[in-house]
């Protein structure tokens, strides 16, 4: 594991680890420009393959942040290289976007968005323009044996009222009607990691992924050999650690306490990081079990101080300057407050003491 601030290469999940929908998290910019006034280099990697590469310029600057096309890659960009790598097939079904199909078709892949008899190969993708026809196709094609080839596994795609289901669910959908189940291409797997630090020739020791998902953005990370950080912005929470098989090198609540940690060198690993958090927690318990023990003791002296005050009252045939109760009130309050700072006085001299003999 190589210090944190030793990084140069970072690697950056886009939908919730630096923006949600179209609302970019507090400490994106500050964080971003902290990459680059360290020297360091930072590359989009999302396996949202519903946009092309050009809407991601566009759709990062109308957030204000600045980007160019070298900044990113996507999953379609891994599809593309896997399909490049290997011997062509004859015609393929583009199951996503308008632009996922057009990507392909721009780096000479053949591909249809109709139901032919030369289909050899299903292209499945995050698709927002979905719609049951499709899902009929992919049916057909995969019955027919053809291969089926995903570009990631994301359950869902974080947004600002939720979340909306990704290609992970899709595919589900059409395993749970056919039986078959993609051959996967992005995050988890190591291929956008690799890639991307061959482009830009860093070493494993000097890159660090982020991400907000355990089983695909640190997942991809772990695979590639390189070390990761776990955002909580996004859709992975804390609750996912303990039963994940996959553990991230270190865990932030977001970007910023990542940048926070850059500039110090101090990261808590994720055992440590909840370890402290439930300390954090037993605290705030503590001091609230403390509070409600005062305002009780306070209640219990008031009501006491009312009941004696009333009974002397009565013995005595005496009365009291503002009413009984306002008098029991009063008396309580003051004994209260009497017993409150001998307590406190008695263990600022214990804490001394303790001290003292300490040395």
């Amino acid at each position: 594991m190589t210090p944190l601030n030793d990084k140069k290469l970072f690697l950056l999940d886009l939908d919730g680890t630096l923006y949600l929908d179209r609302t970019p998290l507090p400490a994106t910019l500050p964080f971003l420009r902290q990459i680059r006034e360290r020297g360091g280099r930072y590359l989009f990697l999302t396996n949202n393959s519903s946009r092309s590469v050009d809407a991601y310029v566009d759709k990062l600057s109308a957030m204000g942040i600045p980007s160019s096309k070298e900044d990113f890659l996507t999953s379609t960009d891994a599809l593309i290289a896997h399909l490049q790598s290997r011997p062509p097939y004859r015609l393929c079904y583009a199951f996503g976007t308008e632009s996922f199909q057009e990507q392909l078709a721009q780096s000479g892949i053949p591909v249809t968005d109709r139901l032919e008899d030369g289909v050899d190969c299903l292209l499945a993708g995050f698709d927002t323009e979905l719609t049951f026809q499709k899902l009929e196709d992919a049916c057909i094609l995969l019955n027919r044996g053809v291969d089926f080839i995903a570009t990631n596994p994301d359950w869902v795609c974080p947004t600002w009222y939720g979340s909306v289901p990704d290609c992970g669910s899709v595919c589900e959908m059409l395993y749970r009607a056919t039986g078959r189940k993609p051959q996967v291409i992005g995050k988890p797997q190591p291929e956008m990691a690799l890639l991307a630090m061959k482009k830009w020739g860093f070493s494993k020791e000097d890159t660090l992924l982020v991400g907000d998902r355990l089983y695909t953005d640190i997942a991809c990370g772990v695979n590639a050999g390189i070390d990761t950080a776990f955002v909580l912005s996004g859709e992975g929470t804390r609750d996912d650690l303990p039963d994940s098989e996959v553990q991230p090198t270190w865990i932030f609540d977001d970007v910023g306490a990542l940048a926070t940690a850059l500039e110090t060198g101090e990261a808590l690993p994720p055992k440590e990081f909840l370890r402290e958090e439930n300390r954090n927690t037993g605290q705030t318990l503590r001091a609230l079990k403390y509070f409600a023990l005062t305002l009780l003791s306070l209640a219990g002296l008031m009501a006491c101080s009312m009941v004696t005050v009333w009974l002397l009252a009565a013995a005595f045939q005496v009365s009291f300057a503002g009413g009984i109760w306002m008098t029991g009130v009063r008396v309580g309050f003051v004994a209260w407050l009497v017993l409150f700072l001998s307590f406190g006085l008695r263990q600022i001299w214990k804490k001394q003491k303790d001290n003292s003999d300490t040395v």
